[in-house]
């Protein structure tokens, strides 16, 4: 994807943001897009393909994040632009991009390599993070709700997208019409971060900021600790089968500490932790290329797929 120099110049001087200096930050999130930020600004700025029919969308997801802001969420909160739009829309001859700022959030990635950073703390946060996120989700009534997609058109959206597997297709139809029997009450289900992976985290000085609601959905609160859960444990995958049980349990106690801190879910939900898990692990396969790619994508396609078709337990004897 391509990011013309008309685009960015039309996009900036909608938002008063400076483009000297500015660079490219991170992958841009998902749907492909850019995030660019300066030394100078107090903002960054985000340019996401998009045609008008997708703003109501995007602007729900805004309303969203902005709530979770005031509510007291670490996540960056968007900005007007020079308009007073929360959306400006800027094209050129090839394509057309929504435009929006957000607050430059401090800090880094965590390095997992490093046990000053990567540690129970860090585990109790990132729950606790998301129970906060969860409690304001329970109660949020706003309109603009109603447009943030719900769980089926995500599933739909991925059945399109392995059409050419059957086996895999298969896996993800069981599994959708196994969560399709859960309860909806408010209490389990409404708008969540779907991808709050530890990537999607900057650090800085002990504290956690959450980034990238690009995909949020209306979904079973369950699954946000499934997708934070299961993706530290797979990378354990090659490790001692003892020091993965171990890893595995240290992880869910402190993160589920925190969670319980902010948000009271009934336990009867942990019941479905593995459920949810096989449901994210089958998505993230069905997103990775299959054909070349890096080492570490090849080799986590690889291993992925027979665990997808066989079934296997994404992790066992943690609740």
């Amino acid at each position: 994807m391509y990011l013309s120099d008309t685009i960015k110049h039309a996009g900036a001087d909608r938002f008063g943001f400076d483009l000297k200096d500015a660079v490219r930050l991170g992958g841009g999130g998902a749907p492909d897009g850019f995030v660019l930020a300066n030394p100078r600004d107090p903002v960054v700025i985000k340019f996401m393909p998009a045609t008008e029919d997708r703003l109501p969308v995007m602007r729900a997801k805004m309303d969203f994040v902005n709530y979770l802001r005031a509510g007291g969420v670490p996540t960056p909160g968007y900005l007007p632009s020079v308009n007073e739009e929360m959306i400006e829309l800027v094209s050129d001859e090839e394509a057309t991009f929504a435009v929006m700022t957000l607050h430059k959030a401090p800090g880094k990635p965590v390095d997992f390599r490093n046990p000053a950073e990567w540690n129970a703390h860090f585990f109790r946060q990132w729950g606790n993070i998301l129970g906060q996120i969860h409690a304001l989700s329970a109660t949020y009534t706003a309109a603009s709700r109603a447009a943030i997609p719900a769980w089926e058109e995500e599933h739909a959206f991925f059945c399109t997208m392995c059409q050419d597997d059957p086996g895999i297709l298969a896996q993800w139809q069981r599994i959708g019409a196994q969560v399709r029997d859960l309860p909806q009450s408010t209490d389990a289900f409404g708008p969540i971060h779907n991808d709050a992976h530890s990537h999607n985290f900057l650090l800085h000085e002990g504290s956690l900021t959450i980034l990238d609601f690009d995909v949020c959905t209306r979904h079973w609160f369950a699954l946000d600790l499934a997708i934070a859960l299961f993706h530290p444990i797979f990378e354990s995958r090659h490790r001692p089968a003892a020091e993965v049980a171990a890893f595995a349990r240290e992880l869910t106690d402190h993160f589920l500490a925190g969670y319980d801190d902010a948000y009271t879910l009934d336990p009867s939900w942990l019941d479905h932790l593995a459920l949810f898990m096989r449901y994210r692990r089958t998505l993230f396969y069905i997103v990775l290329p299959k054909d070349g790619g890096d080492p570490w994508t090849q080799r986590t396609v690889r291993d992925l797929r027979p665990m997808i078709l066989d079934n296997v337990p994404p992790v066992t004897g943690l609740v």
